[in-house]
């Protein structure tokens, strides 16, 4: 959605951005619906269960790898892409696009720890101020 803030340098970056997101937006139901199934099958079978049921789908369905091959790409390179184009395009300043890859490196280091998504929010929360700041409109 920033893309169309981004003129000139990193107008490229921020169009490759939006392309990436958009197709890990249309991969992410497919992801999310999994959730559902991996609480309801933990709740029945223990994690124990979850572990096969995971197993024999990424074993035998082409599906859950379709999703995981855009929807993972897509989630690792979109914002941090569209937080360099803005950059490159002097929107924001260097440390918001600092903060989208501090916080995707955060949450992957953390394994969605609890303290890892505290800081992750808190890094993103950075760039949201930033990409506020740089958008509102002249009084």
């Amino acid at each position: 959605m920033v893309a169309p803030l981004v003129r000139g340098r990193g107008a490229w970056l921020a169009t490759v951005a939006a392309v990436i997101g958009f197709a890990g937006m249309v991969t992410l139901p497919g992801m999310l619906m999994s959730d559902w199934y991996q609480a309801g099958i933990g709740h029945a079978y223990g994690l124990q269960g979850v572990k096969q049921v995971e197993d024999h789908m990424i074993s035998t369905m082409w599906g859950i790898k379709g999703f995981m091959a855009v929807g993972i790409p897509a989630l690792a390179l979109a914002l941090p892409l569209a937080a360099a184009g803005l950059w490159r395009a002097g929107v924001v300043r260097w440390w918001s696009f600092a903060a989208t890859v501090a916080a995707f490196v955060t949450f992957m280091v953390s394994q969605a720890t609890w303290w890892g998504a505290a800081l992750t929010a808190v890094l993103l929360a950075v760039f949201a101020v930033s990409l506020a700041g740089a958008t509102r409109e002249p009084r």
